[in-house]
């Protein structure tokens, strides 16, 4: 069995569609179907990233907007893969103004 368990510099940030966490760890979601586990903070993983494209979708949620497929009433986003998010208001600003549908 895989080792899930992967520090910040083992992550390439070019695969990852999105990350779900709280205080406690984060779950990675790549690309290709893969899922790593992260022991830092959302927030602190927010913070050290140094990788473009990325913005907070909800209390829980960081998404890669490369990966952006569209958007849906109600303030949900679709990203390349299937996954879908709400966004809170506070940041629907930043997806407010990218096409709806591809």
């Amino acid at each position: 069995m895989e080792n899930y368990h992967k520090t910040l510099t083992q992550i390439d940030f070019n695969t990852i569609v999105f990350i779900v966490g709280n205080v406690k760890g984060c779950i990675v979601f790549g690309i290709d179907g893969k899922v790593s586990m992260l022991q830092k903070s959302l927030e602190n993983i927010q913070k050290n990233i140094d990788f473009p494209g990325f913005l907070r979708a909800n209390e829980f949620t960081l998404v890669n907007t490369k990966f952006y497929a569209g958007k849906k009433p109600g303030r949900i986003i679709n990203l390349k893969g299937g996954s879908m998010h709400k966004v809170s208001r506070n940041s629907w600003k930043h997806f407010s103004d990218m096409p709806t549908d591809f």
